[in-house]
């Protein structure tokens, strides 16, 4: 006799979760089009169909807390991409330097709105330009958050780039993806005047192979690999 395999019923979202997902949306929207210090929470609040801002201040309590929570959201989403890619390969230490920078990276392409732009990419870009690390509390920086892939890897880069003498402190996340997220944005805002654009997955494998080609000179400099 076949054994009967439950299934996991999940309950349908509350209407608190509907309303928190739709602020979240519209607020990444709108810190994307207008950028983050021009985007009032009154905004956000009428963009997602809320008659006033104390919908937006009771979910979030404010602008930064609003910025975090999409920051996890995003990557609770990207985390889903690099356990199946992780799993293809192993442990973080099995990854050779290419597979680390394709763990960072290739999950941001699939972050995208329905005309396929890559809002978080363009906001978190914005964030990142204006204030040049995470002032607000961004999970890939959470140095206690060793349950998620991405920090995994920022530790095995940092293991590696101590091995050879290249650097004493963690691989900042912010500095790791600022190239990825200039190159996202660039082709979206060149593709939205009608400009021709090349596909962003050759994109992102020239940005793949020119960081890998960095890490690796600064290593080999250093008097090892990575």
């Amino acid at each position: 006799m076949t054994p009967r395999i439950s299934k996991q019923v999940t309950s349908p979202p509350s209407r608190a979760e509907i309303t928190r997902e739709r602020i979240m949306r519209a607020g990444e929207q709108l810190f994307a089009r207008n950028g983050i210090e021009s985007t009032s929470m009154r905004m956000v609040a009428a963009a997602a169909g809320q008659s006033n801002v104390a919908a937006v201040q009771y979910h979030f309590g404010s602008k930064e807390g609003l910025i975090a929570a999409i920051f996890e959201d995003r990557v609770e989403q990207m985390e889903e991409p690099r356990k199946a890619m992780l799993a293809g390969i192993g442990e973080v230490g099995d990854a050779t330097l290419r597979q680390l920078l394709e763990l960072v990276y290739v999950p941001y392409l699939d972050l995208v709105d329905e005309q396929g732009n890559h809002v978080y990419a363009r906001v978190l870009l914005d964030y990142l330009s204006r204030y040049g690390r995470f002032m607000i509390p961004h999970p890939a920086s959470d140095m206690d958050r060793s349950d998620l892939v991405i920090n995994q890897v920022l530790t095995e880069l940092e293991r590696r780039m101590d091995d050879v003498g290249m650097t004493g402190e963690r691989v900042p996340y912010s500095m790791l993806v600022m190239g990825i997220l200039g190159v996202l944005n660039d082709h979206d805002l060149r593709r939205e005047r009608g400009l021709k654009v090349r596909p962003v997955s050759d994109l992102l494998d020239e940005m793949i192979d020119f960081m890998a080609r960095t890490l690796a000179v600064g290593a080999h400099d250093a008097g090892g690999s990575v």
